[in-house]
């Protein structure tokens, strides 16, 4: 038996990304093996050699696929498509009034990703949401026996010494404010600031 993963993206520093690589990790620790398939056109180049293309993944019966989801993309088809057990993890949907005007493009998928949701759920075999607030929201779409499975995160890959040059560039009487993702509007960064 296989378990293999699908994502819509792959790349160093994101949490999804993450998940997949630590949850592969575990699949192979345990001698089950395991691939991680991504569009090409949509992961960092760090990240390629621990990746297959998306166009590789070929599935057998009896298999397990998983597709972690929280946007529209091409690695929607091959995992609807797959005759192995389909599993989902449910990441959350960023809504696409966030991106709209901003990365209209972006906001399309999001939307998109959105409405397809609820007509993914009845072809699943099974359903996870990372929190307790996705997990409620699959069962609201229509799956439910949905339940909960917790971000996978990789704590011991921050349990750094802080850097040196760092504590010096901003020791001092100035009040300095720590923002760790990525500046987009769904992220709100400016809260922190106001705040």
């Amino acid at each position: 038996m296989r378990i293999d993963q699908i994502l819509a993206g792959y790349a160093d520093g994101d949490a999804i990304s993450m998940e997949a690589r630590i949850l592969q990790d575990l699949l192979r620790g345990r001698g089950i093996e395991s691939e991680i398939y991504v569009d090409p056109l949509h992961v960092s180049d760090p990240m390629r050699p621990l990746s297959k293309p998306l166009e590789a993944y070929a599935s057998r019966p009896g298999d397990v696929v998983i597709h972690h989801y929280s946007i529209d993309s091409p690695a929607l088809t091959p995992f609807l498509s797959s005759t192995a057990h389909k599993l989902i993890i449910y990441h959350n949907i960023t809504p696409g009034e966030y991106f709209t005007g901003f990365d209209d493009g972006v906001a399309a998928l999001l939307y998109r990703a959105r409405q397809r949701l609820s007509e993914i759920l009845p072809h699943v075999d099974g359903a996870w949401g990372d929190s307790q607030f996705n997990t409620d929201e699959l069962r609201e779409m229509g799956a439910p026996r949905a339940a909960v499975f917790p971000l996978l995160f990789d704590h011991s890959a921050f349990d750094l010494p802080p850097s040196p040059s760092v504590m010096q560039t901003f020791a001092g009487p100035m009040k300095n404010i720590l923002y760790v993702g990525r500046i987009a509007p769904n992220k709100r960064v400016e809260e922190l600031i106001f705040e």
